[in-house]
């Protein structure tokens, strides 16, 4: 009698990992093969990109990208560290523009995404 097939998993467990003998190869959270990349630079953008999103529901990503987030959070600093960034957001809504812009980016992710 053959067993029984492994129920299908949403994703595989993070954190993961590249082979210490083959960077290529790109390892989840138990040792699984995860898949093999064309370079070891490749591996290291898809295993920054995985962990970096570690918690995060998979509805969230997909109505949120990543990313969008990532650049409210950039121009938000931006506004504090460059005077002509600030100067030119300013005369399109200023800071709080620039805060709702973020809070908008990040709600599809939903509060228990995030720790306070």
């Amino acid at each position: 009698m053959a067993p029984e097939p492994a129920p299908p998993r949403a994703h595989s467990p993070e954190p993961w990992t590249s082979d210490r003998k083959d960077p290529r190869m790109v390892m989840d959270a138990q040792g699984r093969l995860v898949g093999v990349l064309t370079t070891p630079e490749d591996a290291r953008r898809i295993l920054a990109a995985v962990n970096a999103t570690r918690g995060l529901p998979d509805a969230g990503l997909d109505a949120a990208p990543v990313l969008a987030g990532l650049q409210s959070l950039f121009d938000i600093c931006r506004y504090h560290s460059d005077p002509k960034f600030r100067e030119s957001a300013d005369k399109d809504g200023g800071l709080e523009k620039l805060l709702a812009s973020a809070n908008a980016g990040w709600q599809p992710f939903g509060r228990e995404s995030f720790r306070e």
